[in-house]
């Protein structure tokens, strides 16, 4: 491919290379073949001489002119060297940005070109920033007076976590990343923490998630009210996020709600909708904050409003199989008899929607109890229902220095909890006088949002699966983290996570080996045993040992 250049003619490169030359060629490796540069440019006047004859600095000036214009018109005259073209036209059609600052700066030069100009000034050299194609490189460097021409490499971001890796062991699309987030939802998307493995102080708490976040999932919350009217469910364009009715007495409020809220009327129920809403969708504290979120609204938490409100999403709000969640963080014990009049009606509804494709997630409970105790025929319900996911809470206390999680004192347990997550979320929510409140809200309530916004995230991850609650279960089983709670007193020993297991320390540094150890590899020799540590003797190499990370026997 030619060049044309008019001033001049480029002379022959020189057969012999230099130790600088051979440096430069790698640093060329590194830029795109369409990169701006950085062209260093003597000038032909020192500017800053004690000297201040005005003709010699415009003499100056008028030289660093005559190799703007030069290079722009190299550039204009050679477009067919770019490998993106339109780029290029892009770039050219903008307003030079020497022409933008000359209301606020005097600059020197009078040529103007988005394509090349002027950024710094020295003693004795004036840099120009150019947008060049590889082609066009030694022309460049072959105009008089041009001492330097590099690219400008993009810096990038260093991390202690590996996005490939979390890639491969996902297998997600693509993942999205909420740093310095809550610990709730860091605890999501890893394996158990463990001062062991990453020392004291140095969790990651970072959530880590798949990029379609739950888009194209809607999740119904049955809970006292709602207000989305805040940042944390600003991306509306994304999503839809309102309040559909409110039900009182059994009776569905015909009611508009043209901006989409309707909060919580009574303070004393401490706005416990829009808490969990925030956990599972807020773009800050939530779960998966692309999701739409649809509020049913109850004027008091009695069974039959909560019957009412299913059997609204079921017949009334144009469910979509298989793209349905519904959040239920409420419950109540009932006698364990299908004859008792409540307990055939809430059950009958329950079996309808899963039926329908719909995943039902609901908490457990937080009076330390049983969830189904034979003793004294009651259930709580509607966690109870085999259709229901339903979610136990573990606890925050001394959390990190065991391998394993306790359940906390106050969740309730037993063989219909299918699976637990923290007992403790940190939310943001519209309160008292319309204001934004924070609040660390402990019990169950929080911890089965967290769920369902894991849930969301599958889903929309996962189109071409049709869940309903009974399948979503199944899955949530096979990615949870299992036998990682001391003691689940008949639960399922099954501890969400949304299928990144990696435990990353904050500072990059690890005295354990494998996933629970940033995916760290045991130094040369050594082995890395099944519970994660380096070293050489049969309980390290032998059953259990991890060979992506060191020698195995």
């Amino acid at each position: 491919m030619s060049i044309m250049f008019t001033l001049y003619s480029v002379s022959a490169k020189s057969s012999s290379s230099t130790k600088s030359d051979d440096e430069f060629l790698e640093f060329q490796k590194l830029a795109d073949p369409d990169n701006y540069y950085v062209i260093y440019l003597n000038n032909v006047n020192n500017k800053n001489t004690a000297d201040k004859n005005i003709e010699k600095r415009q003499e100056n000036d008028e030289f660093v002119d005559l190799m703007i214009n030069e290079i722009n018109n190299l550039i204009i005259g050679n477009k067919g060297t770019y490998e993106d073209i339109e780029k290029l036209e892009e770039i050219e059609s903008k307003e030079s940005p020497l022409y933008k600052r000359s209301n606020q700066e005097n600059n020197s030069s009078s040529a103007s070109s988005s394509l090349v100009y002027p950024i710094f000034e020295e003693e004795d050299q004036t840099v120009l920033y150019a947008y060049l194609s590889t082609d066009l490189i030694d022309v460049v460097k072959a105009m008089p007076n041009v001492k330097e021409c590099v690219p400008d490499l993009k810096l990038e971001p260093q991390s202690y976590y590996n996005l490939d890796d979390i890639k491969k062991e996902t297998g997600w699309s693509d993942v999205k990343v909420k740093e310095f987030s809550n610990l709730n939802l860091s605890l999501l998307s890893q394996g158990k923490p463990f001062k062991g493995y990453i020392g004291d102080l140095n969790v990651d708490l970072n959530y880590y998630y798949p990029a379609t976040a739950g888009k194209d999932v809607d999740v119904y919350v049955i809970d006292s009210g709602f207000n989305f009217d805040y940042y944390e469910f600003a991306n509306k364009e994304e999503r839809t996020t309102k309040c559909l009715v409110r039900i009182d007495g059994g009776l569905i409020e015909v009611d508009n709600y043209p901006d989409g809220n309707c909060p919580t009327q009574d303070p004393e129920r401490h706005f416990h909708g829009e808490k969990v809403s925030d956990v599972i969708g807020g773009l800050y504290n939530g779960v998966a904050d692309k999701a739409n979120i649809y509020g049913v609204a109850l004027t008091s938490h009695s069974y039959v409003n909560y019957i009412k409100a299913l059997e609204y999403i079921y017949e009334s709000a144009n469910m979509r199989p298989h793209k349905t969640i519904i959040n239920m963080s409420f419950g109540g014990f009932l006698p364990i008899n299908e004859r008792f009049p409540l307990t055939k009606k809430f059950r009958g509804i329950i079996q309808k929607l899963n039926e329908a494709g719909a995943v039902m997630v609901a908490s457990a409970g937080n009076y330390g109890k049983l969830s189904y105790n034979e003793e004294t025929n009651k259930y709580f319900v509607p966690c109870a229902f085999d259709e229901v996911i339903c979610v136990g809470g573990t606890s925050i206390i001394e959390y990190i220095d065991s391998e394993k999680y306790e359940i906390d004192m106050n969740s309730n347990f037993g063989k219909v909890v299918n699976i637990f997550a923290p007992y403790f979320t940190d939310v943001k929510f519209i309160g008292k006088n319309n204001e934004i409140e924070y609040d660390r809200a402990y019990g169950t309530s929080g911890s089965s949002p967290l769920v369902a916004g894991v849930a969301a995230t599958i889903m929309s991850e996962h189109p071409d699966i049709e869940f309903n609650s009974t399948s979503m279960i199944k899955y949530l089983t096979k990615i949870g983290i299992k036998d990682i709670i001391s003691d689940s007193r008949g639960s399922s020993n099954v501890l969400i996570n949304n299928g990144k297991r990696i435990v990353y320390s904050s500072i990059g540094k690890y005295t354990g080996c494998g996933p629970n150890a940033g995916n760290t590899k045991c130094q040369e020799g050594y082995c890395c045993s099944a519970k994660g540590f380096c070293g050489k003797s049969t309980d390290h190499c032998d059953v259990g040992c991890q060979p992506k990370f060191g020698l195995c026997n």
